[in-house]
């Protein structure tokens, strides 16, 4: 049985990483990013996940000191009043990761201008309504 299972995640890896290879650069790049940091139990035995593991280090410890990231996702509350106004430029090539922008978006622990630019001038009014209230 365990060896089926292990088949079976073999094959779906496979089948996942020759399918993103087909994809155009940017889908690439973002569904790379996407499958090895949500599941990397399943590739990490690929020579693909090593070297997206090792350039992924690369730029995290070897940015600028200036350049601060922070995980949404696992932010905490603040409570401080922020000395600084904040913008963050949200840059839409993607639509359907606009929901999960807003989420994140939402919860947000200090106030902010937001600059919403997309790659197509037609997606202005399902952004306008996706981002309203923020």
């Amino acid at each position: 049985m365990r060896s089926a299972k292990i088949r079976a995640t073999n094959h779906l890896q496979h089948q996942l990483l020759v399918s993103i290879e087909k994809m155009p650069p940017p889908y690439r790049f973002a569904w790379r990013n996407f499958l090895f940091s949500k599941l990397p139990s399943m590739f990490i035995q690929s020579p693909a996940y090593q070297q997206w593991e090792k350039a992924y280090a690369y730029f995290i410890d070897n940015r600028p000191a200036s350049i601060q990231l922070i995980d949404l996702e696992k932010i905490a509350e603040l409570n401080i009043a922020p000395s600084k106004k904040i913008a963050i430029h949200a840059h839409v090539f993607y639509l359907d990761l606009v929901p999960q922008l807003v989420a994140l978006l939402a919860k947000f622990p200090l106030p902010f201008d937001l600059l919403i630019s997309a790659v197509d001038a037609t997606y202005e009014e399902l952004l306008l309504s996706q981002f309203q209230g923020l």
